[in-house]
């Protein structure tokens, strides 16, 4: 119920929330010619993240961040 607020922000920018105990994960994908949005709407949410954490009095652990970029050999443009 406290993380509500969380999903829904993650929701806002467009991704797909995975939480889990304490360990959150944000997963989006895109194609080829749209990758900049994506990481421009990725670090929003972050930013939006961070300041959610900060409101409710939490912090973020920068050193557990990671970011897994997976891509398939077909190029779609």
């Amino acid at each position: 119920m406290y993380i509500a607020d969380l999903v829904a922000l993650i929701d806002k920018h467009g991704f797909c929330p995975h939480l889990y105990a304490d360990d959150t994960q944000i997963y989006g994908s895109t194609r080829n010619s749209t990758v900049n949005d994506l990481e421009h709407r990725l670090s929003a949410c972050i930013d939006d993240i961070y300041s959610w954490m900060q409101s409710n009095r939490l912090q973020l652990n920068t050193s557990k961040k990671e970011l897994l970029w997976c891509t398939t050999t077909r190029r779609y443009l």
